[in-house]
């Protein structure tokens, strides 16, 4: 017994194959997104490190700065005292 095999209309195939490329394609698309997403967020991390490096170095040199002119102010004893334990100053 032999079936006959139907025509397919040519634009049914052609819709079809435009449907299926289109969820074939998606899944890449999202993929390439996110990829696009996690890539800008380290960008932003390492621009956030140095930004917050430099803040730190500036901070901590106007702080020794400051202890500097703190020290200049206030005349300091240069001798170190050791103290016992009963507060003393004697070992």
């Amino acid at each position: 017994m032999l079936r006959r095999v139907k025509n397919k209309n040519p634009r049914e195939t052609s819709h079809s194959f435009r449907l299926y490329s289109f969820i074939g394609a998606l899944p890449i698309l999202v993929w390439c997104f996110v990829v696009a997403l996690l890539l800008q967020d380290i960008k932003d991390s390492m621009r956030m490190r140095a930004a917050a490096k430099i803040f730190h170095q500036e901070k901590y040199s106007s702080f020794e700065k400051e202890l500097q002119a703190i020290n200049g102010l206030v005349d300091l004893p240069r001798t170190s005292t050791t103290l016992s334990m009963d507060g003393t100053g004697k070992e």
